[in-house]
């Protein structure tokens, strides 16, 4: 029974550990497509998908929340 919990106690420490990476990839993509408008490639992608970047932020988001721990207080550990 020990071995059951320490493996679920790796696995949550490892998807907390990616859902970080994906937020600090996640602020970085948002810093390029607020930064890089002035690049024609960036403009006309930010055209053709004006939702692109609160639809990314609102991820972002989420992702912080479950990074943080947030979904395990809900769920009551």
């Amino acid at each position: 029974m020990d071995q059951i919990q320490q493996f679920i106690e790796q696995i949550r420490e490892l998807l907390i550990a990616i859902s970080g990476s994906f937020a600090v990839i996640g602020v970085l993509g948002l810093a390029f497509m607020y930064l890089g408008s002035s690049l024609p490639l960036v403009s006309d992608w930010k055209q053709n998908n004006p939702k692109a970047f609160n639809n990314v932020a609102i991820g972002l988001g989420l992702v912080v929340f479950a990074a943080g721990g947030g979904v395990l207080t809900l769920v009551g550990q």
